[in-house]
């Protein structure tokens, strides 16, 4: 992923950096009740090849963004270190129109255990 910044006057310069690998923000996360635990869902791949996702909380982006490059070179994603601000501003920036409920135990979401599954018909 790369960058480019911006003069006073909102003109772009010229000058690309190179942030880190690949890093995709697919969805917007959240819990079932819809009033808390929002978060992005975080793409890449690692230094192996493998595809990884996260759930990235939001709350970290409130905080220092050591805490959440720590974790992505921690699950293998190439980052460029100078560059964690840069990092962590394009993950907040993104708001992509996909919603994704997140928990954190398993089971059945509300009565979904009690509704009968059918197939469709062709």
């Amino acid at each position: 992923m790369h960058y480019s910044t911006r003069t006073e006057e909102g003109e772009e310069t010229a000058r690309h950096e190179w942030l880190c690998g690949p890093l995709h923000v697919d969805a917007i996360t959240r819990n079932s009740t819809c009033s808390e635990g929002y978060g992005r869902l975080l793409r890449f791949t690692n230094l192996d090849g493998k595809d990884l996702s996260w759930a990235l909380p939001s709350e970290l982006l409130a905080g220092r963004p050591e805490r959440i490059v720590s974790t992505l070179f921690n699950r293998g994603l190439k980052i460029d270190h100078s560059q964690q601000r840069e990092i962590v501003s394009y993950i907040a920036s993104q708001h992509p129109r996909r919603r994704v409920i997140s928990t954190a135990t398993t089971g059945w979401l509300g009565d979904a255990k009690n509704k009968q599954t059918r197939p469709s018909a062709p």
